[in-house]
C-alpha cells in the first residue's frame, strides 16, 4: 500500500514529506488551481529527491511544449493527467517522454464515469479516482468502486483526511491513497503537523494490514 501527498508549492513541506518516507509527492501545474506552480519555479522542488519517493506533475490538457517545459524544470517520474486527454494524446506523450509514467485521473459523479476505465487501461500505469472538483476536499460515493473491474493499480482521491483515512481504505480496499487538502490547515498551504499525523496514521494502518495477513 502506498500514499501520495499532493499540491506542494514550496520546498520545506515537500522535503518534510519526503524525509518521512512518502511514496509519491505531487506538484500542480494547472493554472486555475490555488496550488499552481510555474514550471520555471519548480526546480527547487525537483531537487528534493529520494530513491523511495516518486515525483508527480499534475497537469490538465496541456500541449506538449508545456509538458516538455515541465519535464525540463521538474523532471517528474509521472504525469498525472486531469483533463480530457484521450488515448491518442497519451500515446504521443509516451513517445515523447517514454521515461515518464502516466497516472490518468477520472472524476467520479456516477457509476457511468467508470466506463472510462476500459478506454484508458491499456496505455497508463495508474488510475486516480477523484470527485468532480479535484482539490476541493470533497469525497464522492465510494460505493461506485465496489464492482470495478480493473487490471491497473489505482489511487483513491478526494476529501481524504486523517478522520476518514481508515474508512476510505477499508471500504474501497484501495492500495493507493492520494491526499491534498487533508494535509492543509489553511487552503493551499501544507501543514507539517498534518503531514506527520497522516503519514503516521497511514503507516499504522499499513502495518495492521500486514499483521492481519500473517495471522
Amino acid at each position: 500500500m502506498k500514499i501520495k501527498l499532493c499540491g506542494f508549492n514550496e520546498p520545506n513541506s515537500l522535503e518534510y514529506a519526503v524525509n518521512l518516507g512518502c511514496d509519491f509527492v505531487g506538484v500542480v501545474f494547472v493554472k486555475n488551481s490555488i496550488r499552481f506552480v510555474e514550471p520555471k519555479n519548480s526546480s527547487p522542488l525537483s531537487r528534493i529527491s529520494s530513491q523511495h519517493t516518486s515525483k508527480v506533475a499534475v497537469v490538465s490538457n496541456q500541449n506538449f511544449d508545456e509538458l516538455l517545459d515541465i519535464y525540463n524544470n521538474f523532471t517528474p517520474n509521472f504525469f498525472q493527467l486531469h483533463g480530457s486527454e484521450d488515448p491518442q494524446y497519451i500515446s504521443k506523450l509516451k513517445n515523447l517522454l517514454p521515461m515518464v509514467g502516466i497516472i490518468k485521473a477520472i472524476s467520479i459523479n456516477n457509476s457511468q464515469d467508470l466506463n472510462q476505465v476500459e478506454i484508458y487501461q491499456n496505455n497508463i500505469d495508474y488510475f486516480l479516482f477523484d470527485n468532480k472538483n479535484p482539490g476541493s476536499g470533497q469525497t464522492f460515493d465510494w460505493d461506485f468502486l465496489s464492482k470495478i473491474k480493473i487490471n491497473k493499480p489505482w489511487f483513491l482521491s478526494g476529501g481524504i483526511n486523517i478522520s476518514n483515512l481508515e474508512t476510505a481504505i477499508t471500504k474501497t480496499t484501495t492500495q493507493n491513497i492520494d491526499i491534498s487538502s487533508g494535509i492543509e490547515e489553511q487552503r493551499g498551504i501544507k501543514s507539517q503537523k498534518l503531514i506527520r499525523e497522516i503519514l503516521h496514521k497511514f503507516n499504522q494502518i499499513k502495518r495492521d494490514q500486514e499483521i492481519s495477513k500473517i495471522e
